[in-house]
């Protein structure tokens, strides 16, 4: 994604009376993205969405976090935008429903209450985040996961792994992330500020929303269920600290500073690695069979072996034998 942005100096203009969001729409250019024009305006109202779902009195110094933050938000969704443009990636509407329901589940909130608790001229700024991480997942899974080549014996020694874990701990984690950017010690401010908060009780779930830059962010940060073995050491360390509902200091990883929130922990169930087998009836009619013919067919159906085999088995059937399907059972244990 090639990129060519130009900031004004009129976003530094953008007051710190945080109370302050003017209601006069703007045109006025605070970034441009490829040509793209970032307006006032829409930086205004992203800043009033996040201190919304922060849901506090902003100090000076959290304000200016939360504002450069914000621009840096934008300019990444407009570059994410362009580039799935390009590939013809798609943010359907009913991807936007399913989203919209999935945080109201999240939420504990009733069916269309999620942007009835946001007022009615940020709707356009929630929606544009919402669809944003929707527009993320999909990048992920449509273009990039197709480029990812992962080899049998990696395949291999993941199963073995997991086998290896019968009876042990899972763990379920969620952060929230600063990316990795050129000002390090404007990163560590950020991380320090959001960290703040959590001390001071905020909600992880909402501070995830409203500051961190994962593509989970919309999740309240949850990245799922993991075993100690499948989190990098570093990640380790913290969590075998945690007990559930905890949250760990700032973390320093390749990616970026963390805060990992031990949300659950839970014994995973042995699992059964014994052979079993299953079999599959199915019932065909049509023309006398003769002597030739069905023992042709008892010995093709001796060798199925799976269910591929059993597919072919009654392909041979149908086209070969011109016989016709009248029955067939779901596959059963023994």
């Amino acid at each position: 994604m090639n990129k060519l942005i130009l900031i004004l100096a009129s976003i530094l203009m953008v007051t710190n009376a945080h109370a302050a969001v003017s209601n006069k729409t703007t045109d006025m250019v605070v970034a441009t993205v490829n040509k793209q024009a970032i307006t006032l305006q829409e930086l205004k109202n992203r800043i009033t969405l996040s201190k919304l779902l922060v849901n506090k009195k902003l100090s000076a110094l959290e304000f200016n976090i939360l504002k450069t933050q914000a621009i840096k938000q934008l300019i990444d969704e407009e570059l994410k935008r362009q580039y799935a443009e390009s590939k013809n990636v798609k943010v359907t509407s009913r991807d936007l429903k399913n989203a919209i329901a999935f945080l109201e589940k999240q939420r504990k909130l009733k069916s269309g209450d999620l942007l009835k608790n946001i007022p009615e001229h940020l709707h356009p700024t929630a929606v544009a985040q919402i669809k944003d991480s929707i527009l993320q997942q999909k990048i992920v899974k449509l273009v990039i996961a197709k480029k990812v080549f992962v080899p049998d014996y990696e395949i291999d020694n993941l199963l073995e792994n997991v086998l290896n874990q019968a009876h042990s701990k899972e763990y379920k984690i969620s952060q929230i992330i600063i990316n990795n950017s050129k000002n390090k010690q404007d990163d560590a401010k950020k991380i320090t500020r959001v960290y703040e908060q959590l001390i001071n009780g905020e909600d992880f779930k909402n501070v995830a929303l409203a500051f961190s830059e994962g593509s989970n962010k919309l999740k309240g940060g949850s990245l799922g269920w993991f075993s100690l073995g499948e989190l990098n050491q570093k990640l380790q360390k913290e969590v075998k600290k945690l007990a559930a509902e905890e949250f760990s200091k700032p973390i320093r990883t390749p990616n970026g500073l963390v805060i990992v929130r031990l949300d659950e922990v839970k014994i995973t169930e042995n699992i059964d690695t014994s052979e079993t087998e299953e079999v599959k009836y199915v019932s065909f009619t049509g023309k006398d069979i003769n002597k030739k013919d069905f023992k042709n067919i008892k010995s093709i159906a001796s060798d199925v072996n799976g269910y591929s085999d059993f597919k072919k088995f009654k392909k041979i059937m149908t086209v070969k034998y011109k016989l016709e399907q009248v029955d067939e059972n779901n596959w059963l244990s023994l």
